[in-house]
């Protein structure tokens, strides 16, 4: 009778074991995919990261080159730096620009603009013309800087 318990005993503790290294195995393979899927997501992070600062170095370069106007080309790089870090909003490389953003982000673009009258076009035309015209020196300072943008810029963020 004591040996039946004692295999018996043995059979639960063997089947006991045999089914914690399965848990354990299934545990150690979720981490394992868990981790690889953590590095994929880091590294299409990064590749996002680069991407974005390629095309804040472009846009920069083209509104230099006078290829892109002065209130577009701010307000794609404005889109672009948030895309890339909200905390850009206080880089102090870029104060000229957000200040300059902030002034023209009510004019409409793409459709909206197209769908105004002549005369509402014109009207929104002189007002960015004038701003243009008033914060060109100081924003095109900053374009400059823009134009040689690297990753390294995240560095200087204010932590506020």
């Amino acid at each position: 009778m004591n040996q039946i318990v004692f295999l018996l005993a043995g059979a639960i503790i063997t089947s006991l074991a045999i089914i914690a290294t399965i848990m354990w195995f299934k545990v150690y393979q979720t981490k394992l995919q868990q981790r690889k899927t953590a590095t994929e997501l880091e590294r299409a992070l990064e590749d996002k990261r680069i991407r974005l600062s390629q095309d804040i170095r472009f846009i920069a370069q083209a509104m230099l080159e006078k290829q892109c106007e002065m209130t577009e080309g701010c307000m794609r790089i404005k889109v672009l730096l948030d895309l890339l870090d909200q905390r850009f909003i206080n880089h102090p490389d870029v104060k000229q620009l957000q200040s300059y953003y902030s002034m023209v982000a009510h004019l409409p673009t793409h459709q909206a603009y197209k769908n105004l009258s002549r005369q509402e076009q014109f009207k929104f035309d002189r007002e960015r013309f004038a701003l243009e015209e008033t914060y060109r020196a100081t924003v095109y300072v900053e374009i400059e800087k823009l134009s040689q943008f690297d990753l390294d810029w995240a560095k200087a963020i204010p932590s506020h």
